[in-house]
């Protein structure tokens, strides 16, 4: 079976498995049905991605089927955590005390956000005046933020992942609305100021990632805050798309001269489409391990089990595997750097089963920590692309997100209100 046939044979799989479920549960759109869409999609800008740079910039005739089979494995073991909680009708359920806690929690995220996001729009609007100067920030990587917007900033992005879960359980109980505008102020000020820094990456997974939250909570909300949600976050997507699409086009221009592709599309499309066809044209032959340098680098580093601690760092550490090391695998593909072929089944089946046991409740209801622990997992499906908590930082960020599970799951005890299923 020649390269193009493998593709459209991974395409249609990957189809098979969207329409079996719409078979299964209906035309609803939730969490698993997301990820199946979008992990098709991306697999038909692969395709396309092939047909426009296979014998050009990149070589693909050596792709085979069974990587394509196993990254299919490998997605079907990642889902079933989410297929679990969208299986389940259960209502969400919070106490008094978890939930006066989050309020605080998120009323202190908003206070402390105030000053770097005066910062970044001061900032912004340099930006937009010379937006060639991008490129040269993104080259730079200099931060701009004083030292108390440093600090604050800081702060408020360790607990980044949490953003979307808070604001969408605003919505869900249908009070504190300015809580809910004060939790989109902080979100725009993370945004900013990746786009202050002439960066992308950060910025599209909290966007991706929101979207994949706002379906897997989406059954919980009234009809109509569904309807606004639709409605004002596809404004606030749009503008984001915009923030993306400029960077974008500043750091082409800047690098065309330089590179062999001579088209922007091409060159945005290597995103979502070079990840798969990469992984089974290089990762699949690798037999050399990064020895846990991709998912693990936080605690490695901490126990002076390894010298790698920027994403510079974990680039050298990836070149003993033989292949370039600052293109796309997909997640599959960072992980496979660690542990190869069984290693990394066995790393999604331990964290997917846990993941699992962490939504099995006795009571007829879901835990906002239950929530929180599903939506860390499911970032890293709603950006497949690479594995997003590879770099020392995210790990680090994690650190403070489970510490803040942890303190509501001992207030758990308290008196419970259970907010209903839509």
């Amino acid at each position: 079976m020649d390269a193009i046939s493998c593709i459209l044979v991974y395409d249609a799989i990957l189809l098979l498995l969207l329409w079996g479920y719409f078979k299964k549960v209906g035309w609803v759109l939730n969490g698993t049905s997301y990820i199946l869409l979008f992990l098709f999609l991306c697999s038909v800008i692969s395709t396309f991605y092939f047909i426009s740079v296979n014998g050009v910039i990149r070589d693909y005739d050596n792709i085979t089927m069974p990587p394509f089979l196993y990254m299919i494995l490998c997605y079907i073991i990642s889902i079933y955590p989410i297929y679990l909680f969208d299986s389940k009708k259960r209502r969400i359920i919070i106490t008094t005390e978890q939930y006066l806690f989050i309020r605080m929690f998120s009323i202190f995220l908003i206070v402390i956000s105030v000053e770097p996001l005066l910062e970044n729009l001061y900032r912004l609007n340099d930006i937009i005046g010379d937006s060639s100067s991008i490129y040269r920030m993104y080259d730079d990587r200099e931060e701009y933020l004083s030292f108390w917007g440093r600090k604050l900033h800081a702060i408020s992005t360790y607990f980044n992942v949490l953003y979307p879960v808070l604001i969408l359980l605003f919505l869900y109980r249908k009070e504190h609305y300015s809580i809910v505008i004060g939790l989109l102020f902080v979100t725009l000020n993370y945004w900013l100021h990746e786009l202050g820094l002439g960066g992308r990456s950060k910025m599209v997974q909290s966007i991706l990632y929101s979207i994949a939250v706002y379906f897997l909570m989406r059954k919980y909300l009234a009809l109509e805050i569904d309807k606004k949600i639709r409605l004002y976050g596809g404004v606030i997507l749009l503008l984001g798309i915009l923030f993306v699409v400029i960077i974008s086009f500043s750091r082409f221009d800047s690098m065309a001269s330089s590179s062999n592709v001579d088209s922007i599309w091409i060159w945005l499309g290597l995103y979502a489409g070079e990840g798969p066809l990469n992984f089974n044209s290089l990762m699949w032959n690798v037999t050399e391990s990064t020895n846990g340098d991709n998912t693990f680098i936080f605690l490695r580093d901490l126990f002076g089990m390894s010298d790698a601690s920027s994403v510079e760092d974990i680039y050298r550490s990836n070149l003993k595997l033989g292949i370039p090391e600052n293109i796309f695998y997909t997640y599959i593909g960072s992980i496979y750097k660690d542990y190869n072929l069984l290693g990394t089944i066995l790393f999604l089946f331990i964290f997917s089963t846990l993941v699992s046991f962490v939504l099995k409740s006795k009571q007829n209801g879901f835990s906002i920590v239950q929530i929180i622990i599903l939506s860390i997992w499911m970032k890293i499906l709603s950006v497949p692309t690479f594995y997003t908590y590879t770099t020392w930082i995210e790990q680090f960020n994690l650190l403070f997100v489970y510490l803040f599970c942890i303190y509501l799951y001992m207030l758990k005890f308290g008196r419970k209100t259970m907010f209903r299923y839509r």
